[in-house]
């Protein structure tokens, strides 16, 4: 079997998927076991946000800011918590081409039990939006003025790959 120290270092779609197969209940020492159960679950919320490639001995000073706000995302869609209002600066801040799809997924499901509001720069995420806000014309002192509202289906946000 795995030691426990051996179980921290696994990263998290290693621990997931052992997880899901039922492997690692097999695997783990008896006294991890309860720790395990819940593996799974939380596991499975936290590669869907784009942390993966995370492992349990990685302590949270070690993470980046984009990590970190995507650790307390995954505990709010793994929570049993309904109705919430999460507002989202930027998650897919840091993230690769390939993790936005699970990403993009995660905020979808999100929405059955939440409302959720997004700032976001990259066109991908954007397109899976319901509804979209953009504000300009500029940066700074030139922006913060609504210069288009309205849902994203069928207009330039839309027309890229959505993920």
């Amino acid at each position: 079997g795995w030691s426990i120290d051996r179980l921290l270092e696994l990263p998290l779609t290693t621990l997931e998927s052992e997880a899901r197969s039922g492997t690692l209940h097999k695997k783990c020492p008896a006294d991890a076991r309860s720790l395990v159960a819940n593996v799974g679950r939380t596991g499975a919320s936290m590669v869907s946000v784009g942390l993966g490639h995370l492992s349990g001995d990685r302590g949270m000073l070690d993470v980046s800011d984009g990590e970190s706000r995507r650790t307390r995302l995954a505990g709010v869609l793994t929570s049993r918590l309904e109705g919430l209002l999460l507002v989202l600066d930027e998650p897919a801040r840091g993230l690769h081409e390939q993790d936005l799809v699970s990403l993009g997924d995660a905020l979808v499901d999100a929405t059955a039990l939440h409302t959720v509001i997004i700032s976001e720069h990259r066109q991908r995420v954007i397109a899976r939006a319901d509804y979209g806000v953009e504000l300009g014309p500029g940066a700074g002192p030139a922006g913060g003025k609504v210069t288009w509202d309205g849902p994203v289906e069928g207009t330039d946000w839309a027309q890229v790959d959505r993920v």
